[in-house]
């Protein structure tokens, strides 16, 4: 059985958090809570076309619905690597070079090659060479050291607000981003 995940990530592979520290500022936030989502969920992650007011309710007040079935979920504790890895799933796109082209469909190889050597470099036919983490896999794949997960059935419709990644930002010092997969 497969399982969406939701993970919230600093945008540098090899950027370093203290996990327990990212923790504590998704409770502070409001948007964990100790067995459960927060109470302030929905104002910082939106969820396809679901209102902020339909998500809040789902979590406020599970009917048994499968939507409120959808947001009885909670947040996996930060996890942290001594060295980069990588989130990746069954549905993970095409990356694109900087420039906009389609890198290869053999993305695979491009990322044993990546894992074997943290150096190798992407050349486009544009003549650009971007390092494979800075590839844009459409926020299908993730490479960091530290992972923030939520495991969640919407997870595909998961956004982050751009209020959210600033504030990770400002608490952290690194800009971060999100990704999704589905194991």
């Amino acid at each position: 059985m497969s399982q969406n995940v939701f993970a919230l990530h600093p945008r540098g592979h090899d950027q370093v958090v203290d996990g327990p520290m990212v923790d504590g500022w998704l409770v502070e936030l409001g948007l964990a809570g100790p067995s459960r989502l927060g109470p302030r969920f929905a104002v910082w992650l939106r969820c396809g076309e679901l209102t902020a007011g339909q998500i809040q309710a789902a979590i406020d007040r599970p009917d048994g619905s499968p939507l409120a079935n959808t947001f009885t979920t909670r947040w996996e504790p930060t996890t942290t690597h001594a060295e980069p890895v990588v989130r990746v799933g069954c549905e993970t796109a095409t990356p694109l070079c900087p420039c906009g082209a389609l890198t290869t469909d053999d993305w695979p190889d491009l990322l044993d090659r990546w894992w074997h050597d943290r150096h190798h470099r992407w050349v486009c036919a544009c003549g650009r060479t971007t390092p494979v983490p800075s590839l844009d896999f459409q926020h299908t794949l993730g490479f960091a050291r530290a992972f923030v997960e939520l495991p969640h059935g919407l997870a595909p419709d998961l956004r982050p607000t751009s209020t959210l990644l600033a504030e990770l930002a400002r608490r952290s010092g690194m800009p971060w981003t999100w990704t999704w997969v589905r194991r």
